[in-house]
């Protein structure tokens, strides 16, 4: 939930600055898309990263009568 929070907080703030500026509502949207679209690609860059290395377990070989 934490995350979710952050994300939301960190599009308002983008949408904010972009919506403040004297540009045409096509470039707001333009940079508002490309803006949320490098939050996005970070965000699962992270996630991609940080999972990959924490969630796979390595488990030893068990000696069983099959591996003898």
């Amino acid at each position: 939930m934490g995350l979710s929070a952050l994300i939301i907080i960190i599009i308002l703030v983008i949408s904010f600055f972009v919506f403040n500026t004297k540009y045409s509502i096509g470039k707001k949207i333009l940079i508002l898309v490309i803006a949320l679209i490098i939050v996005f690609a970070a965000v699962a860059v992270v996630f991609i990263t940080g999972f990959e290395r924490g969630m796979d377990p390595r488990r030893e070989t068990i000696d069983t009568f099959q591996n003898k």
